[in-house]
């Protein structure tokens, strides 16, 4: 049986295009958010060493298929 993540889980994985200084994050990956909502994480390390924290950036998660869309202009129920 596979892991289902629950309501407000998120997992990361160590990035391997990650380079030090790079525009790459450190660390990225997906979870739920507290509405179930499927998102993408990222992990960012920070450039500067003066700062001792990580940034994390969330975003709603897009499917292949919605993207597909987006750049087709094939969504069924646009107004104009």
């Amino acid at each position: 049986m596979a892991y289902e993540p629950k309501n407000g889980e998120l997992t990361v994985w160590k990035n391997d295009k990650y380079v030090t200084g790079g525009n790459q994050p450190y660390a990225k990956g997906t979870g739920l958010d507290l509405n179930g909502v499927e998102i993408d994480v990222a992990l960012w390390m920070p450039k500067s060493e003066k700062v001792k924290g990580f940034n994390l950036t969330i975003k709603p998660a897009y499917k292949k298929q919605e993207v597909e869309n987006l750049t087709t202009g094939t969504e069924p129920d646009l107004p104009f």
